[in-house]
C-alpha cells in the first residue's frame, strides 16, 4: 500500500506538471498579442518623447524671452528711478526759489507799507490855473474831513 500511494502522489504530480507545457500555437498566439501590446506602447512612448521634446524647445524659448522682459524691465525701471530722482531734485530747486520769490515778495510788500506811510507825510501841490492848491498830507484822491484846501496866488 505504500507502495501504491506513491504512485499515486507521483500521477498527480505529473497530472499538476503535464498541463503547464504550452504548445508551439499557443505561445505564437500569445506572444503576438504581447508583441502587439509592445509596439503599439512603443509607438505612443515615441510620440509622447516628441511631444516632450517639442514643449522643452518651447519652454526654452519662453523662458528666454521672459529673461530677456525681465532685463527689459529691469532698465525701465531704473531709468524711471533715475527719471524720478531727476525730477525730486528739479522739484526741490524749484521749491528753493519759490521760497526766495516768496521771501522777496514779502520784503517787496515791507517797502510798499513804509513807502505809503512816507507818502501820507509829504504835502501835495496841484497846480490849477494862477492857483497852487495844497491837498492835504499824502496827496490822497478823494478829499476828506482830514484833508483841508489852502489856496496861493501864483505870480
Amino acid at each position: 500500500m505504500r507502495h501504491s500511494k506513491s504512485v499515486l502522489a507521483a500521477l498527480f504530480i505529473a497530472a499538476g506538471v503535464l498541463p503547464a507545457c504550452a504548445t508551439k500555437g499557443y505561445v505564437g498566439r500569445s506572444v503576438k498579442t504581447v508583441d502587439d501590446k509592445v509596439e503599439t506602447l512603443s509607438g505612443s512612448l515615441e510620440e509622447t518623447q516628441a511631444r516632450t521634446k517639442k514643449n522643452e524647445e518651447a519652454i526654452t524659448q519662453v523662458d528666454q524671452r521672459a529673461q530677456a522682459a525681465a532685463a527689459d524691465a529691469k532698465t525701465t525701471a531704473t531709468t524711471a528711478g533715475t527719471a524720478a530722482t531727476r525730477a525730486q531734485e528739479s522739484a526741490g530747486q524749484a521749491s528753493n526759489e519759490a521760497k526766495a520769490a516768496d521771501s522777496k515778495a514779502a520784503a517787496a510788500d515791507a517797502k510798499a507799507v513804509e513807502v505809503d506811510k512816507i507818502r501820507f507825510q509829504i504835502p501835495c501841490y496841484y497846480f490849477i490855473a494862477s492857483y497852487v492848491i495844497l491837498i492835504g498830507i499824502g496827496c490822497p484822491s478823494q478829499l476828506c474831513s482830514k484833508h483841508y484846501l489852502v489856496g496861493w496866488e501864483v505870480q
